[in-house]
């Protein structure tokens, strides 16, 4: 990602129409809500900052937190390009070994962020997916503020070791089955028998290294010119739900 993930969409009030695979005029505000319990919990470290869950707020495009499906059936959480008090927390105390360069975040981090996510098809994504089948094809991309430095998200197959993040819906339109409006997000790399993701250790126990990995980039500038360069690679989970608000 250089610049901006994805065009910014102003929310607003819509009407859905009926037909599955008909997309909406204009992004659908959402819910986004991060399951995680702060320093203690050393599972989910993809993380809200505390304050509750974030609400579509952006008021004149300018202000507030950005929290919508976008028209492309992404979901896209920012508290990054507009003036908020809300945060992003990133848990980043579980390196991988040896893939960390000097500078590399370490530690908690609190900070301005975004989120989105990058589904392959313009036909298998959050508005026009099968609620009975799971999406595999969503990688997840994002940005948050480093002591002035600016680190980008990659939950991507495109990145080695890393793997997309599985949508799930958990629940459709009271008025037509086949339509999500509620779905749940997981940096679920790999299944047990009974379907549920499996889970990795952290800091000094054992580490299961299907896990989920984050590939930490940095972005910066040139001769005039924005580029990118690796960091590091982290071990990372996350339990997101949205609704539509």
């Amino acid at each position: 990602m250089i610049g901006r993930d994805a065009v910014l969409v102003g929310s607003a009030v819509f009407a859905i129409c009926a037909h599955p695979l008909a997309g909406p005029t204009k992004a659908i505000p959402a819910i986004t809500t991060f399951v995680g319990e702060g320093a203690a919990d050393t599972l989910r470290t993809f993380q809200a900052d505390g304050l509750g869950v974030y609400r579509n707020t952006v008021t004149k495009g300018t202000q507030g937190v950005q929290s919508i499906i976008q028209t492309s059936g992404a979901w896209e959480l920012d508290a990054y390009y507009f003036t908020s008090n809300r945060r992003l927390y990133f848990d980043l105390r579980n390196p991988v070994a040896d893939s960390t360069i000097a500078d590399a975040p370490i530690g908690i981090v609190v900070a301005p962020g975004r989120l989105i996510t990058k589904c392959g098809s313009t036909t298998d994504n959050f508005l026009q997916m099968d609620p009975a089948v799971p999406l595999y094809n969503c990688s997840l991309h994002g940005r948050f503020d480093y002591n002035g430095r600016t680190m980008l998200v990659r939950m991507d197959q495109a990145f080695p070791g890393s793997r997309n993040v599985k949508v799930s819906c958990t629940g459709v339109d009271p008025a037509n089955a086949s339509v999500c409006q509620h779905w749940r997000i997981v940096t679920c790399t790999a299944q047990d028998a009974a379907g549920s993701c499996t889970q990795w250790g952290f800091q000094g126990g054992p580490v299961d290294l299907t896990a989920n990995v984050m590939t930490l980039m940095e972005e910066g500038s040139t001769k005039g010119k924005l580029t990118t360069r690796k960091v590091g690679d982290y071990y990372m989970q996350a339990e997101i739900y949205v609704s539509k608000q």
